[in-house]
């Protein structure tokens, strides 16, 4: 009985420090106003002993204590309605970095009606509510319950309470979890399109932003308990250290991204090498962050983070400054996330209240920034693009300046090798003439010798004198006739007449019949009647008059003693085909893709330029719009001219 008042005695005085909570027909109640607390330094007293110590009321909105490590008890006073009774009540924490959180609470008589475990080092699976936030069910009955909370962690104090219905309680947990949604589907967004360019541009600028990114939504998600809620919940090392670690892994990552971004390398060597070394000890604190207390590496890492933001924050100024373009956006981005960051670490230090207005301060900064960074980076792809343009549009100009001198220098290659032809030509038609000539020069030096004897012998006669006469004259007008067909053959009007195919064979070939003779080979005419087109007459002759010789060469190259070489017209469709095949032995493959190259040719220089078959492909193809091509016959090799009728 004793104890009963005593108890009761120990409720009116604390009611005296802090004014109880009157609930009527509301479904959540804030209790700011209606905590009071108790610090135990040490941490050792239990429940028993705390209840009788005098808890200091809160003039604060929440209760907030910066980094501690104290336990720290709170003390709520409930009077509740006949209505509220009927309901079910919810305690809720709304902060997920929490380590260890214990719930009591007492009727009016002292009996203890619940005691309860929960926090963010706790399993996630004994939660009364799988949220991550920290709930606890609250029993009321007739007259006034008290609430005690005990509260202990390495991260900063702060305990914002409340008291939900269990209708409440799920747009407490729903809404918030909706907009948080929307913040991280911004990221997810930001992510991907960064992603993409990646994709695109293949910079390492978007890899160290890719990273950044990562590694400060793994913070943030970690900060806001969704990551204890459902990545990591089986894993305690996680929880423990991965916040600390996601911290210095950001900054680590921004000061990456940052250095690479403004160029500092290439534009300023201080700047440079101040981030070099804050590159470094970033570096030391990841490693810290598996060995160290979490207070301090916490501590560190904030105090970096700070000392960071404003430093990039500068260097991009700077850059901005040195008329560096792309550093302007860079320079809004880190400004809102600084800002966000001052903020939300001043308040988590203590040094100013407001829990619910700028504990997500950092969240709407960092949103500010990833866009703008976003744009940063766009912006200076577009000015890369710009860059390249412009020296694509110089290089054009090269090129074109280039491709006209190579034009002009081949125009020069062709007349030389046409001159060079021509030259060819006439050598060829020189040697035609030749041997045409060698045998009527021989009868008019037979004919002329058995004159001179007969004069000397005195048995000169005057039908002797009309004979040889008749025969000298025969014999000059076939060499007249001669020097007529070459010349034809060599006038260079290439436009297009109607003759016969079989007829023109004929001339050619007869036109080389005493070179052939010479050469002990025979040429044999293949075709199936007459056979008309239109076309250059006179470069077609050329040209079979060089395949001609070119197969008469083979054959004797090869030194093929009975030497064949067979020229023939077809007709296909709407094509006329000559060809012209020998049996000097074929071309090898590794010859036939080269042997229409300029220049290229397998006979000695004295005997061959190389130009000959190139110049009566690019003729055919170009001018005759046919095709010229090389294959190894029944023969050997056999030459195929492809001409339209038309």
């Amino acid at each position: 009985m004793l104890g009963r008042l005593l108890f009761v005695l120990i409720l009116m005085l604390s009611s005296a420090l802090s004014a109880q909570l009157q609930m009527d027909d509301a479904q959540a109640y804030d209790l700011r106003g209606h905590i009071a607390y108790y610090e135990d330094t040490e941490g050792l007293l239990s429940f028993d002993e705390v209840r009788t110590k005098a808890f200091v009321d809160l003039d604060e909105a929440v209760p907030s204590f910066g980094f501690t490590s104290s336990a720290y008890w709170f003390k709520m006073m409930i009077v509740p309605s006949n209505s509220s009774r009927e309901r079910n009540w919810w305690l809720t924490i709304s902060y997920p970095l929490l380590d260890h959180i214990q719930f009591f609470s007492a009727d009016q008589e002292g009996n203890w009606r619940s005691s309860q475990h929960s926090g963010e080092l706790e399993a996630f699976e004994y939660r009364e509510l799988p949220d991550r936030h920290f709930h606890f069910e609250v029993e009321f009955t007739e007259g006034p319950v008290t609430l005690y909370v005990r509260v202990i962690t390495d991260g900063s104090m702060q305990v914002p309470m409340e008291l939900h219905t269990s209708e409440k309680i799920i747009d407490t947990i729903q809404i918030p979890l909706l907009l948080t949604g929307i913040y991280y589907g911004v990221f997810l967004i930001i992510f991907l399109y960064n992603l993409i360019l990646y994709f695109y541009t293949r910079e390492k600028n978007y890899i160290y932003y890719l990273l950044f990114i990562s590694s400060f939504i793994g913070w943030q998600l970690t900060l806001d308990g969704l990551g204890v809620q459902y990545f990591w919940s089986d894993w305690p090392w996680v929880i423990e250290k991965m916040t600390s670690l996601w911290m210095s892994m950001a900054t680590f990552f921004a000061i990456l991204f940052s250095r690479s971004f403004l160029r500092t390398k290439e534009h300023s060597f201080i700047l440079d090498s101040v981030l070099l070394v804050l590159l470094l000890l970033t570096g030391v604190l990841m490693m810290g962050s598996f060995v160290l207390s979490y207070d301090v590496i916490v501590t560190a890492n904030a105090m970096m983070g700070g000392v960071v933001a404003v430093f990039l924050l500068m260097t991009g100024v700077v850059m901005f400054r040195m008329h560096y373009r792309p550093a302007r956006f860079y320079i809004a981005g880190w400004t809102a996330f600084l800002l966000g960051t001052i903020v939300f670490a001043l308040n988590k230090f203590n040094v100013f209240g407001g829990f619910y207005l700028f504990n997500h301060a950092q969240q709407i900064g960092s949103a500010i920034e990833m866009v703008l960074l976003s744009w940063a980076l766009a912006d200076r792809v577009k000015l890369l693009q710009d860059e390249y343009v412009d020296k694509l549009s110089d290089l054009n100009l090269l090129l074109q300046s280039k491709v006209r001198e190579g034009l002009e220098s081949a125009r020069a290659k062709d007349k030389i090798m046409l001159k060079q032809s021509k030259l060819a030509a006439l050598g060829e038609m020189i040697e035609q003439i030749a041997h045409q000539w060698r045998q009527p020069l021989n009868t008019l030096a037979l004919i002329s010798q058995d004159l001179y004897i007969k004069v000397q012998l005195g048995q000169f006669k005057e039908e002797d004198f009309e004979k040889a006469h008749d025969q000298f004259n025969n014999n000059l007008q076939y060499m007249s006739k001669t020097i007529d067909d070459f010349r034809n053959l060599h006038l260079s009007d290439k436009e297009d007449e109607d003759f016969c195919l079989e007829e023109l064979v004929n001339s050619v070939v007869s036109l080389n019949e005493a070179s052939l003779k010479f050469s002990n080979i025979k040429c044999s005419i293949f075709t199936s009647g007459e056979h008309y087109i239109k076309t250059a007459k006179n470069e077609l002759i050329q040209i079979l008059m060089n395949l001609i010789k070119n197969a008469r060469d083979a054959i004797t190259d090869h030194q093929i003693q009975e030497g064949r070489i067979v020229v023939g017209v077809e007709e296909d469709e709407d094509k006329m085909i000559l060809f012209i095949e020998d049996n000097g032995g074929g071309i090898p493959a590794e010859i036939a893709e080269k042997i229409f190259d300029p220049y290229y040719t397998t006979k000695s220089e004295e005997n061959g330029s190389g130009i000959g078959l190139y110049m009566s492909k690019s003729i055919i193809e170009d001018s005759m719009h046919g095709t010229l091509s090389v294959v190894n016959g029944s023969m050997g090799a056999r030459f195929v001219i492809t001409l339209p009728k038309g």
